[in-house]
């Protein structure tokens, strides 16, 4: 027997006016400056005076301003969705948001999930999601890890100028824990450029012998990069195809989370 599909079960519950007026501050808000209703209704598609109409409702509610008088009047953003928008942001949990990425993605890879925010120099670890082995890694909550040595650390470095990244990294201890921590400016900065280029960062057994994580950014509605999420696996057998075929599932999670977050592509 076949179902009704949850897309063609929602659809009935569309509302096409309200659809048309998110579709005009969508438009409004990619556009470079204010429009005339001429040129939102050619854009939508629709009659002036319906997309008039939708106009003088959301001026009403304050989410578009208008200016000029006439066929000169024309329309932008109003400052009710500055509120909005910080109210949606109080509202936001980047742990509850991470959480059903890092499900599917430990689905995706087996591995062990984690989610990482920035902690001044240290990358905190809030959020994990144990593989689907036998294997289990000390991986706590709340623990700080340093920038240098960590998949997430490095990977949130990459959302930073060079210069920058020289900044933090001086006033940090770059500590060795296994002979491949990188433990020089320079050594972390080739690094970080390297990762930029893949869009997401390893940690080698730099912070632990055996252990190999792969971490990507990421980044808010404002292009900030908010944190990281990453996998950890033991490092034997896998070979450098088998770690870029990860990292790109890390990157499209990151991704994910990204447009949770309000970000766009």
């Amino acid at each position: 027997m076949v179902s009704v599909t949850t897309e063609q079960s929602d659809n009935r519950y569309r509302v096409q006016s309200v659809e048309r007026a998110i579709d005009i501050l969508e438009h409004l808000g990619a556009a470079s400056a204010p429009l005339t209703v001429t040129e939102i209704a050619e854009a939508m598609g629709g009659s002036k005076s319906g997309v008039f109409a939708t106009l003088q409702t959301l001026v009403g509610r304050g989410l578009i301003r208008s200016s000029g008088t006439g066929t000169e009047r024309r329309y932008g953003l109003g400052l009710a969705l500055a509120r909005l928008g910080d109210m949606a942001l109080d509202q936001i949990s980047f742990r509850e948001l991470a959480r059903p990425v890092l499900r599917a993605l430990t689905e995706r890879t087996g591995l062990t999930s984690r989610a990482a925010t920035w902690g001044g120099d240290y990358a905190i670890m809030i959020d994990r999601v144990d593989g689907t082995g036998g294997v289990r890694f000390d991986l706590q909550m709340g623990a700080r890890e340093p920038l240098h040595r960590s998949s997430v650390g490095k990977a949130m470095l990459t959302a930073m100028s060079d210069d920058r990244v020289r900044e933090v990294l001086a006033g940090t201890s770059l500590a060795a824990t296994t002979p491949h921590t990188l433990t020089t400016i320079d050594a972390v900065l080739d690094d970080v450029r390297r990762a930029r280029g893949l869009g997401y960062a390893v940690d080698d057994e730099e912070d632990a012998m055996g252990i190999i994580c792969i971490g990507a950014p990421v980044v808010d509605h404002r292009g900030d990069c908010v944190g990281a999420i990453s996998v950890t696996r033991i490092k034997a057998g896998i070979s450098p195809a088998e770690v870029d075929d990860i990292g790109r599932v890390v990157v499209d999670s990151a991704g994910e989370l990204s447009r949770l977050l309000g970000s766009r592509p």
